[in-house]
């Protein structure tokens, strides 16, 4: 497999969750220090919840967050892809 897309599922936006701007900065601070370790194919965050992750050098940038996202008790949804996805960009009028 060359990638995953991992999505956490957002808690409830009417009830403050400290745990939720726990799981940002965490993964902020996770991909952040994994960039200065590495000048290789990264990590990409398209949103704070969505992660598309080359396994073949990031699989532990994979367990952290999807560790991390279960561990503050969000759900975690995983998508495999064989090769870099192809994405359709949609840009607004």
């Amino acid at each position: 497999m060359h990638s995953a897309l991992l999505i956490v599922d957002r808690p409830n936006p009417n009830h403050e969750n400290k745990n939720w701007v726990t799981f940002i900065t965490s993964s902020q601070n996770i991909i952040q220090l994994n960039k200065e370790q590495h000048k290789s194919e990264s990590t990409q965050a398209f949103a704070d919840n969505v992660f598309l992750i080359p396994l073949k050098n990031e699989l532990h940038i994979f367990t952290l967050l999807a560790q991390r996202a279960r561990d503050l008790g969000f759900n975690v949804r995983v998508t495999f892809f064989d090769q870099y996805p192809s994405f359709v960009i949609s840009q607004a009028i």
